[in-house]
């Protein structure tokens, strides 16, 4: 059993996710959460997810986004995506089709941009990346270009507010990529050469905004740019 993502609540809840089905010696389905001012450890009511909670990510209003690889969670069906607000647990029906959620960001216009091995999102082509807006699910501006052509497994925000994404493909939006690239003005762009590995699958598998604004990258690479 393994811990894969943290997120820090609106209360400063530490919110754990991963393949645990207990926390603090309480049953938790992939979902619990730490009070550092009591060190304790709380479960989401009726919580159980198979197999794992991969990524979260936070919403200024507390909603709490999880995805992962799992057909329910607390009873309710919800394709390897589904929110918790007010104490509830909400799924998005028809979400995702073909394949698991890697990685989750919430931008800071309002967004929830969702990256993985997904094909569709409710009946609509949208291979690897895809956005919710807090109305509906759609495909990128330009995705019709053409197909991410392998999974997706990060994805962060610059600050000129363009989403950088990283994983194990060539190319997206009909541009070629290795590995890496921005979708910026509607548009999907490369950035330099990319990444390159020495053997092995060459991917990215995790990306962070750094306060200077570099983007930090992590994954199975030996050459940059």
């Amino acid at each position: 059993h393994v811990v894969n993502d943290l997120a820090i609540g609106t209360d400063n809840t530490v919110i754990a996710s991963g393949t645990f089905n207990i926390a603090g010696g309480t049953a938790s389905g992939g979902i619990a959460f730490y009070a550092p001012s009591s060190n304790t450890w709380g479960t989401t009511t009726n919580g159980t997810a198979s197999p794992w909670v991969r990524t979260l990510a936070l919403a200024p209003n507390g909603t709490l986004y999880f995805g992962g690889n799992f057909t329910s969670y607390a009873g309710t069906a919800s394709g390897s995506l589904g929110y918790y607000a007010g104490g509830s647990f909400g799924s998005f029906t028809g979400y995702p089709g073909g394949g698991q959620v890697w990685n989750l960001l919430y931008n800071s216009t309002g967004s929830l941009f969702i990256v993985g091995e997904f094909t569709t999102i409710k009946g609509t082509t949208s291979p690897r990346i895809g956005i919710w807006n807090g109305a509906a699910f759609g495909s990128l501006v330009g995705q019709a270009g053409g197909t991410v052509d392998g999974p997706l497994y990060a994805v962060t925000e610059a600050y000129d507010l363009s989403i950088i994404f990283g994983g194990g493909f060539g190319s997206a939006g009909g541009t070629a990529m290795n590995n890496i690239g921005r979708w910026q003005n509607n548009t999907f762009g490369s950035m330099s050469s990319g990444l390159l590995g020495q053997g092995g699958a060459t991917l990215v598998d995790a990306l962070v905004r750094m306060p200077d604004g570099k983007i930090a990258i992590g994954g199975n690479f030996s050459t940059v740019g």
